[in-house]
């Protein structure tokens, strides 16, 4: 991850790597989508530069998940380790460690006679309830996670995008059902 993590805060050195971060993210759902077009066409410096991040970033998930993980979330970690405690505590963050994780959805009981169904994560930053679950289950599951912060819920769209979870993401503030920004289906031609 430390390889990866300096390849993008070297990628613009004059930006704060979560716009970086966030930038790249909107390149990567664009270039993963039939549909979604970019906000703003790409210079050729970032095609080119997000182009090396992509590689970087499916190699380093390919080296993790065929390691010792069966689930990874390289975005969460980053996101961690370069959010400011101000910008966190503004919007209430607080990520739940993956080990942590782990366990909880372990202890929800016997997993693989789990009835299929929905799976709703109302906070759900950058996707890891989702992406852990759906990988000890047998999938089948929907997932519906939600988050009010834009760069939560484009980190969890790719989360579940090359975990292979099935679902949406939802940009808005789940304590208030009338707000909506905006939402991602994901992988729903796996269903």
């Amino acid at each position: 991850i430390e390889s990866f993590e300096k390849l993008l805060l070297g990628a613009f050195p004059h930006s704060d790597v979560l716009d970086t971060l966030e930038k790249f993210l909107e390149w990567l759902i664009a270039a993963w989508s039939h549909t979604i077009k970019h906000k703003k066409p790409p210079t050729k410096q970032e095609n080119e530069t997000f182009h090396m991040l992509n590689k970087e970033w499916v190699l380093l998930m390919q080296d993790m998940l065929n390691s010792k993980y069966e689930w990874f979330d390289a975005f969460g970690q980053i996101y961690e380790n370069n959010a400011s405690k101000s910008r966190r505590d503004t919007k209430g963050q607080f990520f739940t460690p993956e080990s942590i994780v782990n366990l909880q959805v372990q202890l929800i009981g016997s997993l693989k006679s789990e009835k299929k169904g929905t799976i709703s994560d109302p906070a759900c930053g950058s996707g890891r309830y989702s992406i852990c679950h759906h990988a000890l289950t047998e999938g089948g599951h929907y997932y519906c996670n939600e988050d009010i912060d834009y760069l939560c819920c484009l980190m969890t769209v790719m989360n579940m995008l090359i975990h292979g979870a099935v679902g949406e993401v939802i940009w808005h503030n789940a304590l208030d059902p009338d707000s909506f920004f905006g939402a991602w289906a994901v992988n729903h031609q796996l269903n």
